[in-house]
């Protein structure tokens, strides 16, 4: 049976000129999912990066976006989602496809 994984990743860490628009006007970002050499403090076993192809950006730019952990859910059961505060609405809010 394959594993299921859970996590999140953060929106505001995405640099905009990676995300490429198809030719159906629909926004998207291409992505990485690896494993971790070692297992995280909160369980995580998996990272996900942006893809950019070289070039494409700095060698400085960070496309770590988030982190991803074997779920602790039966099939058909949403797992529990962390809680945070609402965050103020900022300009770069806009630029968001959803």
């Amino acid at each position: 049976m394959a594993e299921n994984f859970y996590g999140s990743i953060c929106l505001s860490d995405i640099p905009k000129g990676i995300i490429t628009t198809a030719r159906n006007g629909k926004k998207y970002l291409n992505v990485v999912v690896n494993q971790r050499r070692e297992v995280g403090q909160y369980g995580h076993t998996h990272y996900i990066k942006a893809y950019a192809k070289k070039g494409t950006v700095s060698a400085d730019t960070n496309l770590y976006i988030g982190e991803l952990k074997p779920s602790e859910f039966q099939e058909g059961q949403a797992p529990s989602r962390p809680t945070y505060p609402p965050a103020p609405p900022t300009a770069q809010d806009d630029d968001y496809p959803f």
